[in-house]
């Protein structure tokens, strides 16, 4: 980001970020969800600068929920690694999008107030652009993470819950690994791009590469994400230039060249 203008707004960059961003796991639990084989400090060095995380309220903490996996790490693991990369690159920016999923149990407060424990802790406070009620320019959070805020309607950061729902694309359901069901994923993934690409500029977007058949067949996210990844990749070697704003673009299982071409979007 540090050779983008000051000037540029947020909503009219394109972003590379990863689905269910600090899921990890063993190896043979790899091709039945979302698990990667980087940790959230090798992607940002990657140039991942979005993430998304599912929060499931347990005991007071939010919970990294992966729909597989919970309690192998909290909130505060995206927080600690975004604010030590920061520290190290106050030029760039680390969008995180956070919202609940997975049922609540033994809390004694809401799951707002626990993520104001979080984002309140002086470790991270003065890394974490404050609330407010427009979508910042670079200037005003290189350095620091943008919650974009699914869980306190705005209160944490952008209102997640204003975002259109035609500028997110997460059509999540695969039915198998059949050319026909990848190819209709990935019409889904390019009709956004182009949704995107001549939307309104003040609007953000945001496109999931990830698609999974719940368990249904091989469709498992890793073999869904080795086909659309590489078509992904294919088209931006063909088609990068005529692109001018992308926004979001979230994969699961994401690879340098495709990471490498949203990027140049941006240039």
């Amino acid at each position: 980001m540090k050779r983008l203008s000051d000037d540029i707004s947020l909503s009219e960059l394109t972003v590379p970020g990863t689905h269910m961003s600090a899921a990890t796991g063993p190896v043979d639990w790899y091709k039945k969800t979302h698990f990667y084989r980087h940790l959230l400090d090798v992607q940002l060095r990657l140039g991942i600068r979005l993430w998304d995380f599912r929060c499931q309220h347990i005991k007071d903490t939010c919970q990294i929920y992966t729909g597989h996996q919970i309690g192998t790490a909290t909130f505060e693991y995206p927080l600690k690694e975004a604010v030590k990369f920061l520290k190290m690159n106050p030029s760039e920016s680390v969008q995180i999008w956070v919202r609940e999923e997975g049922e609540p149990s033994g809390n004694t407060r809401t799951l707002a107030e626990t993520m104001r424990s979080y984002l309140e802790n002086p470790e991270y406070k003065a890394h974490i652009w404050p609330a407010e009620k427009y979508i910042p320019v670079l200037r005003e959070v290189r350095g620091k993470i943008v919650i974009i805020d699914g869980i306190g309607r705005g209160t944490f950061g952008i209102n997640a819950g204003r975002i259109c729902p035609e500028c997110v694309q997460d059509e999540w359901k695969i039915q198998s690994l059949a050319p026909r069901d990848i190819d209709q994923k990935f019409k889904f993934i390019v009709d956004h791009m182009n949704l995107a690409n001549t939307g309104p500029a003040a609007e953000l977007y945001f496109n999931f590469l990830s698609a999974t058949g719940a368990g249904e067949g091989e469709a498992f996210p890793q073999n869904v994400s080795e086909r659309i990844n590489r078509k992904f990749a294919e088209h931006m070697d063909r088609h990068t230039s005529t692109y001018r704003r992308l926004g979001g673009v979230l994969m699961d299982f994401s690879i340098s060249p495709s990471i490498r071409h949203i990027i140049r979007v941006n240039m």
